[in-house]
């Protein structure tokens, strides 16, 4: 949304995250991927193929060597505490 109303804006945050030449490459592509998808709704996974470094390095946010490995939330609870929690969770 941003992108289509502040596109200044969100070039130049692109900018200042990725660098000059990255960001406004990433702000380009983005426009793109923007117009092929309305000209072609069902192609968003076509526009991504052809950009996948979108996907691969700018999009995903997880940087482990195994992404599904899990959280260490909770690790150093006791049993009991570990079990409360369990029954909490289970009421929401």
């Amino acid at each position: 949304v941003q992108a289509k109303f502040k596109p200044k804006e969100v070039e130049a945050r692109l900018v200042k995250q990725w660098g000059p030449d990255a960001g406004k490459r990433i702000f380009t592509d983005l426009k793109d991927i923007t117009e092929e998808v309305s000209s072609q709704p069902n192609g968003l996974v076509e526009a991504l193929k052809k950009r996948p470094y979108l996907v691969k390095q700018i999009y995903s946010s997880c940087f482990a060597e195994i992404e599904n490995a899990g959280h260490r939330f909770g690790e150093d609870l006791s049993d009991a505490d570990k079990k409360a929690l369990t029954a909490f969770l289970a009421t929401l």
